[in-house]
This record gives structure tokens, C-alpha cells and sequence, in this order.
């Protein structure tokens, strides 16, 4: 899971603004102050770690309401000599490392020992830099570096005037490689540590080992997920695109025989490993836009998910369409009284459709003798079974364009919440067309659902009334006033309230701190809620 944002010259945000994620984490703040951008940032670093796609324009995950325009557009300021950065840290306890496997270079005396690093890496941060290139004309990564447990581990820097791509820093002392395990499930046993005098042989009893080293078939700093890193182990010199013969690596390498390829599965765990994971993390991000289209009347899902579909509210009518569980639980969540209460259900309805031109409509005008409806049984059961999923009401069912626009606008966020395959899950303004109550009420639903695997929302909102839930729940649980079988308990570690707004040009954003009542320990800024009493007295 994501457990932290950091973005810097990308749009509206200059200097570096840090968002740490919680379950429930919410941005409020002024028109056009830069809320969007948070969530424009995570569309980006999708782009970029799962297409490799810089120069982004029109996203994967934005469909057709999100356009960047290219790099020359969202870098801040539209200067070129900015570099936009990015930097997300992940937890890791429950997942680990993937495994990578190098194959020896050349002949090995013995066995080579399998290392695996899984167990001991519970976190990680990424952090890249994108920068523009003259000579390109299009931008590149820069930088990639990766800190492993909150201590940085290595650093890879590319220059396209070289060009050259090399490991520039590595932190040989961290306590991640001290000991060494064996590959295998669960926590090592003590038979399972490996000496490490080949990392001693390696870094440890020798000061001469340079910097930086050249990585084999890269071409930026960002290190593909499906490739294993591979060195030529000489010192690379920093502005030269041939390395220098005869370096310490080199003779590292002749007298340690088959450690390179050792070397090249350890050095490609513990940094593209950790790319990997948020290459994973940022595939599962859905973005919910803030104008969700309903259906049309003659609405069929598309056969495969179109993650595209996903910002204009389609991809969760797609979905509730294919799973007839979960519309029995949006159902749920929609219609109970004890829920958001929105006066409608939800269920699919079958059916086939038989032209009128066929043998079997033909017979069905006419007295059909056995041996039509054997023939109209054949050709009916032969015909595909179709769903439209439609909103019950006490007296009928109706098709969602036949229903008021709030209806249509909730769907979609009741959808999003019960997706079993979204990991995080940006809304812009949930609460849009709907009655105060059920503003309050989906508070509810992000609590609950945020409470299940690794969800977690981010709620781009001007709703008073839904931070007002989330209030509440916090001071009941707090009090031990909460019903537990029937509201969801929330403290206030799981829920992060942001303040964002423009200063100076540029998009700051101010973490607002919840304390076991329900009360803001910060002051809010410019009397965002104040508005209230103003009105009032």
C-alpha cells in the first residue's frame, strides 16, 4: 500500500508538498487551488511505471476527463529546467520483495547460494526525477533512488549527453544485507543464514571500491520491473561513455569466479523490487471523476474491463453489471435503512432477445405442435443471456436514466468502494447531487469498506457533511458510544485531513491534525467551515 505522496514541480505544486495516506484521507480546499493535481500526480507515476510514458498527455487511468498535455504543460511553471519529482513510500510488511533470478555468467564451482530479502524489507520508498532533454527533445528519468526500511540504499542517475546510465551510490553498510537469508517461505531459521563473506569479499574489507558503475542495457534511471539489473562491474567515469579498463570492480569480479551473477540478483531485488511493488500499487488506483455519466438506455458492458472507463462512473456500472454478488451487497448498501437509504435497489435482470424475423417468433403467432416447440426450446436456449442492470423501487423497476441524477452520481461511488480489484481509490467530490443526509452517510461506506484488505480512499471534497460524520465516529469510538454491530469504528490514525490552497502561486498543502474527540487540534485555515456562523450570526 502507499502510505506517502510527495510531489514537486508537477502543475501547480513548485516546492515539495508531502501527503501522508490514510485509509480515509481527505483534500479540501478552495477552487482551483491544486487538490486535482495530487490526484493528477498518481495518474502520472501510473503512466510512467506501468507504460513508461513521460510525455504523458491523455492517461490510462484519467480516460477522457484527465489531460496532462505533455511534459511541457504540467511541469510547474512550464520551465524546462525544473525537474518534476515524485516520491512514494510503501509498506510492505505483508507482501515483501518479488523474487528475481539472474542466471551465472560463465562456469561456477558449486552451488550458487539463492538469496531472498522478502522478510526483512517492510518498507520502501521510491523517488524519481523527470527531466527535460535538448538533444532527446522529450523528457527521461533522471533519477530513481530507493530507501529500504527508512535508510537510503542506492541511487541510479542517466544523462542522455553521454549517454550513460550507472549506479551512483550504494549503501554497502545497510542493515538490510546484514545477514543474508536463504530463499524461503516464511520467517528464516537459523540454518537458513548464509555466510556473507562473499558481500565481505565484495564491499566490507575493501575502501577502493568506486563509484559510479555502469548498468548494462539501460537507457534511464528507472530501471524496467521485468528485467534483472546487469553490470559489466567497472567503474564508470562521470562524463566519459566508455568505462576505464582494469578497475577494482573488474578484479573483484575475476576473483570472486560466478559472485556477478549473485551480485546482479541482490543489487535487482532490493531496487527494482521495490519499483515493482509500486508498479503494482499504482495499477490498482482508480480515479472516480467528479461528473459521472449514467448509462444509456440501451447500455451493454463491454466484455473485458476498460480501466479508461473508470473516471467517467461506466466502469462501475460495467462492473455491477458482470457480478451478481456485488450488486446484491451495492444493494445493500444503497436501499438499507441502516445505510445510505437512497430509496432504490439494485438487481440484474436476464433475459435473450428473439428477432422477430426468426422461425421460432414466426411459431409463437401460430398454434405450435410439438415438434415447433421443441424447435422453439432449442432456439431460445441457443440464444445468448443478457443482464441490464436496473433500480428497483417499491412498485417497479426502472433503468438508471429513468431516475433523478443523484442516484446516478452514487452508484458509481458504491461500486468504486466495493471493487475487489482497487487498491486505492481517488473520488472528486462523492458527495455531488446528493441530499446533506446522504453526504453523511457515505461516510459510512468509506469507513467500513476502508477497513478491508489494503483499500484506501482519497476524497477530493467540499462536503461539511461528511467530514462531520467522520467527526462523529471518531468521538463515539473514542467515548465507547459506537454501536459495533452497526456503525464502523474510526480512530483518528485512520483518517488524514488536508488543506490545500494557493500562496504565492503555488499550491501548499497543510496536514490538519484530529485528536480522540473528534476535534481539530490545528486551527483551519481562512475559515473554510466558518462560513456556517457567518451565515448564521
Amino acid at each position: 500500500m502507499i502510505t506517502r505522496i510527495e510531489t514537486e514541480n508537477f502543475k501547480g505544486i513548485g516546492s515539495r508538498q508531502v501527503i501522508d495516506l490514510k485509509p480515509v484521507t481527505l483534500l479540501f480546499g478552495p477552487n482551483s487551488a491544486g487538490k486535482s493535481s495530487i490526484i493528477h500526480a498518481l495518474l502520472y507515476a501510473r503512466e510512467v511505471f506501468e507504460r513508461r510514458n513521460l510525455n504523458a498527455d491523455r492517461t490510462l487511468g484519467g480516460g477522457a476527463f484527465v489531460d496532462l498535455g505533455g511534459f511541457r504543460s504540467f511541469v510547474h511553471g512550464r520551465d524546462l529546467s525544473r525537474p518534476v519529482r515524485l516520491r512514494f513510500s510503501l509498506d510492505l510488511k505483508n507482501i515483501g520483495l518479488p523474487w528475481f533470478e539472474v542466471s551465472p555468467e560463465g562456469p561456477t564451482e558449486g552451488p550458487i547460494p539463492v538469496l531472498n530479502f522478502s522478510h526483512r524489507v517492510l518498507a520502501a520508498s521510491i523517488e524519481i526525477e523527470i527531466a527535460w532533454s535538448d538533444k532527446l527533445k522529450s523528457p527521461y528519468c533522471s533519477i530513481c533512488a530507493v530507501e529500504l526500511n527508512g535508510q537510503p540504499f542506492a541511487t541510479i542517475h542517466a544523462d542522455p549527453e553521454v549517454p550513460s546510465v550507472e549506479l551512483t551510490s550504494l549503501e554497502v553498510d545497510h542493515p538490510i544485507l546484514d545477514p543474508v537469508y536463504k530463499h524461503g517461505e516464511g520467517p528464516p531459521s537459523d540454518e537458513d543464514i548464509e555466510p556473507r563473506e562473499w558481500v565481505d569479499r565484495i564491499f566490507r574489507d575493501r575502501d577502493d571500491l568506486g563509484f559510479p558503475l555502469e548498468i548494462v542495457g539501460q537507457e534511464e534511471a528507472l530501471p524496467a520491473s521485468d528485467r534483472a539489473l546487469r553490470f559489466p562491474f567497472r567503474r564508470s567515469h562521470p562524463r566519459r561513455s566508455h568505462p576505464e579498463q582494469g578497475s577494482v570492480w573488474e578484479d573483484v569480479v575475476v576473483e570472486l569466479g560466478w559472485e556477478p551473477s549473485l551480485l546482479s540478483t541482490l543489487l535487482t531485488q532490493l531496487i527494482v523490487g521495490p519499483t515493482e511493488r509500486l508498479r503494482e500499487a499504482l495499477s490498482s488506483f482508480r480515479y472516480l471523476g467528479p461528473l459521472r455519466e449514467p448509462p444509456p438506455r440501451n447500455y451493454e458492458p463491454p466484455r473485458s474491463p476498460d480501466p479508461s472507463r473508470w473516471p467517467s462512473g461506466l466502469a462501475a456500472w460495467d462492473l455491477l453489471s458482470r457480478d451478481a454478488k456485488l450488486v446484491e451487497e451495492a444493494s445493500i448498501w444503497l436501499s438499507d435503512e441502516k445505510r445510505l437509504d437512497a430509496g432504490y435497489g439494485l438487481r440484474l435482470f436476464e433475459y435473450k432477445e428473439l428477432p422477430i424475423e426468426s422461425p421460432a417468433f414466426v411459431r409463437i403467432g401460430s398454434t405450435p405442435d410439438i415438434d415447433d416447440l421443441d424447435m422453439l426450446k432449442e432456439e431460445v436456449v441457443s440464444l445468448d443471456t443478457k443482464r441490464r442492470l436496473v433500480l428497483t423501487a417499491p412498485t417497479l423497476d426502472v433503468l438508471p436514466s429513468d431516475v433523478g441524477v443523484g442516484i446516478s452520481q452514487l452508484v458509481p461511488v458504491i461500486g468504486l468502494a466495493l471493487d475487489p480489484e482497487t487498491g486505492m481509490a481517488a473520488i472528486e467530490q462523492p458527495e455531488l447531487h446528493l441530499h446533506p443526509r446522504l453526504q453523511a452517510e457515505m461516510g459510512d461506506l468509506f469507513i467500513e469498506k476502508s477497513r478491508e484488505g489494503k483499500r484506501l480512499f482519497l476524497l477530493e471534497t467540499h462536503s461539511e457533511h461528511l467530514l462531520l460524520r467522520l467527526l462523529r465516529r471518531i468521538r463515539e469510538t473514542g467515548e465507547g458510544e459506537l454501536p459495533r454491530d452497526s456503525f464502523p469504528c474510526l480512530t483518528p490514525d485512520r483518517i488524514a485531513v488536508f488543506y490545500v490552497e494557493t500562496s504565492d502561486g503555488q499550491t501548499k498543502v497543510q496536514n490538519l491534525r484530529v485528536d480522540e474527540t473528534g476535534e481539530f487540534i490545528d486551527r483551519w485555515p481562512r475559515g473554510f467551515f466558518e462560513e456556517r456562523a457567518k451565515e448564521l450570526f
